[in-house]
């Protein structure tokens, strides 16, 4: 598309070059400049194109129980996109460069998080709402590679976004399997990893083996397919109670 562009580009340019000679010979030269006009218009319409960066795509996902209700999403001066806790938007198209995120709850409107974003054309990205303390929110930003997987593979990604978590390993329920990912630290996460397509259910196991959350039900990984783990929440503390939970995305492979 890029080298369709420019050739043509060039091209008019050379029609515009015979163009002025002719202008030259057949008209007074006042009328040239309203001859050539529309010309000079379409080609300049042509290397703004030519010059103007692709989009990427946004995706905002809301895993703050600090929130439990729902909260408003919006980027610049877009219309607010409404989440309830565990929603995510899905992918949207964003033009590329700098953007402001400003996310509020929707029960008492008040900005919760403002951030910078920075999109870049042709990518894919995520901002996490998740908790920074058992009352406050903070939001994290990933530049997902949503790059297909081999054949008979999958690919999954875990986020720890477990606020008062320790580090934790996931793992499946099946006895004699190792774990997808061991001693992810509280905002962390692994990138994508390259795992077997199965049937199974996931489990966040702190050191020491204890379990702090597990899927509601099993989760189906199919080959081709690329998936984000999110441990999500607050855990317990001795004064706070809490609550953590995993949740299991599918995301969508780049075309």
């Amino acid at each position: 598309m890029r080298l369709f562009a420019s050739n043509l580009f060039s091209l008019g340019i050379y029609i515009l070059i015979k163009t002025i000679s002719m202008t030259h010979i057949l008209f007074p030269a006042s009328r040239c400049g309203a001859l050539l006009a529309p010309v000079l218009l379409i080609l300049a319409g042509c290397n703004d194109a030519e010059n103007t960066p692709a989009a990427g795509k946004l995706n905002i996902v809301h895993v703050a129980s600090a929130v439990p209700t729902s909260v408003n999403a919006r980027v610049d001066d877009q219309t607010a996109k409404s989440l309830y806790y565990g929603q995510s938007t899905g992918y949207t198209e964003l033009s590329a460069g700098a953007h402001t995120l400003e996310v509020e709850a929707a029960s008492t409107p008040s900005n919760l998080v403002s951030v910078p974003l920075t999109i870049n054309s042709r990518k894919f990205h995520s901002v996490y709402i998740y908790n920074s303390s058992p009352t406050q929110v903070a939001a994290l930003s990933l530049t997902d590679d949503l790059t297909i997987p081999s054949a008979g593979k999958a690919h999954l990604r875990f986020i720890n976004l477990g606020y008062e978590a320790p580090r934790i390993t996931l793992t499946n329920s099946k006895a004699g399997t190792s774990p997808y990912a061991p001693d992810v630290a509280f905002r962390n996460n692994t990138g994508f990893l390259v795992v077997d397509p199965d049937t199974v259910t996931l489990r966040a196991v702190q050191p020491g083996g204890s379990v702090v959350a597990t899927t509601s039900q099993p989760s189906i990984l199919r080959a081709g397919k690329l998936y984000n783990v999110v441990l999500r929440g607050a855990a317990a503390t001795a004064t706070t109670p809490g609550s953590l939970a995993l949740s299991v995305e599918e995301l969508q492979p780049a075309n």
